[in-house]
């Protein structure tokens, strides 16, 4: 009977033991908590910003290795990150990268990556929209005649039918013996379908 007890001892320890260990952060555990691409829509050749955000929600730190983004469409233009190090429990990382965009109109999802130390990887495809939609120019107000030598007042509009606001617009008129031209913008940033009256002496 009492090698029998004997026998059990070292079976409880070993559950015992199991049980009152940590558990222990994977990479499961890593999740993308935001996406950021600014400007939300790009035009081809245009240049933009992709963040990423990550959080790890486990109990422990987790090593993490390798991140970087694998172009689609949308390719990045900087360097990845060659050692992230360590992501501690319940705290967060943010990743971000300069794209270009290199394709056509439509939806393109270039992948962000990040390689664990231990074992697996996070892949996180990122929606970039490409649009070609050029702004729109119209000529409101202009005199009927123009003299020669004498300065005349042109009134342009100049619309948005991009999907997203445009910053740093800035009307500039070229024509044949047109002089310096004064420019007079109401505003440098267009939202969607809005327009800016652009006064050119």
């Amino acid at each position: 009977m009492g090698t029998g007890h004997h026998g059990l001892l070292p079976v409880l320890l070993i559950v015992v033991c199991l049980l009152a260990s940590p558990a222990a952060a994977g990479p499961e555990d890593v999740t993308v908590t935001s996406v950021v691409v600014d400007p939300v829509v790009l035009m081809q050749d245009d240049s933009g910003t992709i963040t990423v955000v990550v959080q790890n929600n486990g109990p422990t730190p987790v090593q993490v290795g390798r991140a970087r983004l694998y172009g689609d469409g949308v390719v990045p233009v900087s360097e990845p990150y060659p050692s992230v190090g360590v992501i501690g429990a319940g705290t967060g990382r943010t990743f971000s990268f300069a794209v270009r965009a290199d394709a056509p109109d439509g939806t393109y999802y270039p992948v962000f990556h990040l390689d664990f130390r231990e074992n697996g990887t996070l892949r996180y495809p990122v929606p970039v929209r490409v649009d070609n939609t050029p702004l729109s120019a119209t000529v409101a107000q202009r005199p009927e005649t123009f003299s020669p030598g004498r300065e005349a007042a042109i009134t342009v509009n100049v619309g948005n039918p991009r999907p997203n606001a445009a910053s740093g617009v800035q009307v500039t008129p070229q024509g044949r013996g047109l002089p310096s031209p004064r420019l007079a913008c109401s505003s440098a940033t267009l939202r969607p379908m809005g327009l800016a009256p652009s006064t050119s002496t």
